[in-house]
């Protein structure tokens, strides 16, 4: 081994275990056993000669050796590294039927790590990649599919990720409009969500960006009414109903919206009580249903004496006039 990281051999070459594969550099450390030879460079084992007993089979995940040995028939690699972790492990939950789909689970730790489903099954139409670790394919059934994904690189323990659902969706077959009823103030805004179902009942999700919204009112009169994906208003009181459209225009749902007043109703006030009767001075009581003052009542009363008394001496002194 030179000191520039090249490799130079001599004696028997009958496996050609003398002669190093062309452009192999960087050379760290090498070994021979019976007809072959190993080479060390950048963490990995290089091998040429006789293969009759596997001995140039170098396992893989092989990428961090430090060290290497050989003998007779075999060779030894002294490897560093560290147990892999999985950093990438949240596929999507739900796919459609037919439609291409790619996700890929990576890890951290050295050597690179291989990937295997390690238990339950894949959606039929996806293949789990070992190497690049990539989930990819077109579903082609609808159902629901469980699994668990194990990340190796000969470091214990291995990565077991975390137990996955996929469910393959159909077509949406039931589009629904949350919430049924609302009630909102005269020029605000009521926020809906759009969900849907295929013909199995399973869960397409979240459908409202790809949705259109109408209003229409159905009592109540002068307003303008207008719906702005995600939200609905109008500028009088009455009921409205507000319908949602998926993207096909082949499924809709329908709300029921109260728009109300924002004015505070007035409530009337209650009628007055009725005054008190006045209080009139000790020497004069006023008598509320007839007028009569007790003053004048009393200067009246006698006057009337007065003029009995002098009627009735008028008629005594003329009857004595007649008589004398």
């Amino acid at each position: 081994m030179r000191t520039n990281g090249t490799v130079v051999g001599w004696g028997s070459d009958l496996f050609g275990q003398r002669t190093p594969p062309a452009g192999l550099t960087g050379v760290r450390a090498i070994a021979a056993g019976d007809g072959f030879s190993l080479a060390l460079t950048g963490g990995r084992v290089i091998g040429w000669g006789d293969d009759s007993a596997d001995q140039l089979d170098i396992p893989a995940g092989v990428s961090t050796a430090i060290a290497i040995a050989a003998g007779g028939y075999h060779g030894l690699a002294l490897v560093v590294g560290t147990a892999p972790t999985l950093t990438s492990d949240s596929p999507a939950p739900r796919v459609p039927v037919g439609v291409a789909y790619s996700y890929r689970f990576t890890t951290l730790g050295a050597p690179p790590a291989t990937f295997a489903v390690s238990s339950g099954s894949l959606p039929p139409g996806f293949t789990l990649d070992s190497q690049t670790g990539v989930l990819s394919g077109t579903p082609t059934d609808v159902g629901s599919f469980s699994f668990t994904v194990t990340a190796s690189n000969g470091f214990l323990p291995d990565a077991v990720g975390q137990a996955h659902t996929i469910v393959v969706t159909g077509p949406l077959a039931k589009l629904a409009l949350t919430p049924a009823t609302a009630q909102i103030v005269v020029g605000s805004e009521q926020v809906y969500a759009v969900t849907g179902t295929d013909a199995a009942g399973n869960d397409l999700g979240d459908l409202t960006s790809s949705a259109t919204f109408t209003i229409n009112q159905t009592t109540g009169g002068g307003s303008t009414a207008s719906c702005r994906v995600p939200t609905c208003t109008a500028t009088a009181p009455g009921t409205y109903i507000v319908t949602a459209t998926d993207a096909t225009g082949r499924f809709s749902a329908t709300a029921s919206l109260t728009v109300v007043s924002d004015q505070v109703p007035v409530v009337p006030a209650p009628p007055a009580p009725p005054a008190p009767p006045a209080t009139s001075p000790a020497d004069s009581t006023q008598l509320a249903d007839t007028g009569w003052n007790s003053t004048a009542g009393l200067v009246v009363g006698g006057l009337l004496i007065t003029i009995g008394v002098l009627t009735l001496w008028t008629t005594k002194r003329r009857k004595k006039m007649s008589i004398g």
